[in-house]
């Protein structure tokens, strides 16, 4: 019995490559999600950040020149966050 699911390490052509292996096929999105996110925490921990947004709870990879992402998604909270400023500074003139 499989816990969903397993990895299966192969060689073909002497490249190894894994197989997985599951149990039921509803599962495989998450095996590759799971599989893609460890991969990165490997290669490039730094670069996998929660987003500035306080409200938000999305995590992502960084993929940017020199690493000064803040937000998962500039259309949505880093939108967010400069009107919130820009109403601020309304405000505050008012």
């Amino acid at each position: 019995m499989l816990a969903h699911g397993a990895r299966r390490p192969q060689v073909r052509g002497g490249q190894p490559y894994e197989v997985v292996v599951l149990d039921d096929p509803a599962w495989h999105a998450a095996w590759v999600a799971a599989a893609d996110l460890v991969r990165v925490l490997g290669d490039r921990p730094e670069r996998v950040r929660k987003c500035a947004n306080p409200r938000c709870v999305l995590w992502f990879y960084d993929v940017s020149k020199n690493g000064g992402r803040r937000w998962c998604s500039m259309d949505v909270c880093g939108n967010r966050a400069k009107v919130g400023r820009f109403n601020q500074r309304q405000r505050a003139r008012s």
